[in-house]
């Protein structure tokens, strides 16, 4: 199973696959959150206002921390971006 279960996690707010959630950014414009799992995983998730701000996304996943162990050698970068145009949500 690859890191896209990890955006499905946070997505549908399973809280119970959480292991701890930390807010590292809150802005009118821009939030970022770490994202723990109990196998050591590490999720960042990065929302902006893709119309303030200049790089153009919206949502963000990207994979902090590989689980451990890693059976499926999992590695760290961006996992999904859902972009939406500037004129709608």
């Amino acid at each position: 199973m690859g890191a896209e279960k990890y955006v499905e996690i946070i997505m549908n707010d399973e809280l119970s696959m959480i292991a701890a959630e930390q807010t590292i950014v809150y802005e009118a414009a821009r939030i970022e959150r770490l994202y723990k799992f109990h196998d050591g995983a590490m999720m960042r998730y990065e929302w902006q206002d893709s119309s303030i701000v200049g790089d153009r996304f919206n949502h963000r996943f990207s994979l902090v921390e590989p689980p451990s162990p890693n059976p499926n050698d999992l590695q760290r970068g961006v996992v999904r971006i859902i972009d939406h145009p500037a004129s709608g949500r």
